[in-house]
């Protein structure tokens, strides 16, 4: 009787610890991808004016389904930044037992209301909810900016005489390269912005600034401006002269 007891103890441990270690939980993979593991992404926005609205970038967390039979739910525990958070800027909600092939949406915006160059990377740490054991798991996105300085018509980050051509060549028209203010024609009051901003270029706004305030750190103008605006009179003249025939004409 001992030894039947005794070995049908054995048994039914064997088949215990064999049950528990085929459902055993795994550790949750997070992914930016459905089907494949994509831990980092980088978000280009590229070169945009100043006060341009700019959609943001969408993106969507996956608990991976890696095909195993039992995958941990997952739960994001932790973001860091370093850069320009304020103005490239991540909206993650809150992401709590995330079933495996399940997602969630999380967007990338950007704030185009100070002139610069901007970038940011963010972290995001999850954890494997059945395995608080687990070593966390992470992705990460960075996003690049380039916001122009207002003026700045040929979009080179810096407003000189190569803008006022182009305005002088667009005068009268609806090119809407140099519609400063983007009112559909091209007229004095894009030259005034030209004129207003002469000498301004696009600046990296480092992580420091970012973290603060970006607004602190406005768009560089040399000294040589006051000797740019010397010259603008005449300048003037010439784009009047050439903005009064072109609506004598149209009239």
């Amino acid at each position: 009787m001992n030894t039947l007891a005794t070995t049908t103890a054995a048994c039914l441990l064997a088949l215990t610890f064999a049950t528990t270690s085929a459902t055993a939980a795994t550790v949750a993979t997070p992914s930016l991808a459905a089907d494949t593991q994509v831990a980092f992404v980088i978000q280009n926005f590229g070169t945009v004016r100043r006060g341009a609205e700019i959609a943001p970038a969408p993106y969507q967390v996956y608990n991976l389904d890696t095909g195993e039979t039992s995958i941990s739910l997952m739960s994001l525990v932790e973001v860091t930044s370093i850069g320009n958070f304020d103005t490239l800027i991540i909206d993650v909600p809150e992401i709590a037992a995330l079933a495996p092939g399940e997602s969630t949406d999380v967007t990338m915006s950007l704030d185009t209301s100070v002139s610069g160059f901007y970038q940011v990377n963010y972290n995001l740490q999850f954890t494997s909810d059945e395995l608080p054991e687990a070593e966390p798991r992470y992705l990460a996105l960075a996003g690049f900016a380039t916001v122009l300085p207002d003026g700045d018509y040929t979009e080179d980050g810096i407003v000189d005489f190569d803008d006022y051509n182009l305005w002088k060549s667009s005068l009268g028209t609806a090119d809407a390269a140099a519609d400063g203010n983007m009112d559909g024609i091209v007229d004095l009051a894009d030259y005034t912005i030209w004129r207003d901003n002469l000498g301004a270029e696009v600046v990296t706004i480092t992580a420091q600034q970012g973290a603060t305030s970006p607004s602190a750190a406005t768009a560089a103008v040399p000294e040589s401006k006051a000797m740019w605006l010397m010259s603008l009179a005449m300048l003037f003249v010439l784009g009047s002269k050439t903005y009064l025939l072109r609506h004598r004409s149209v009239g």
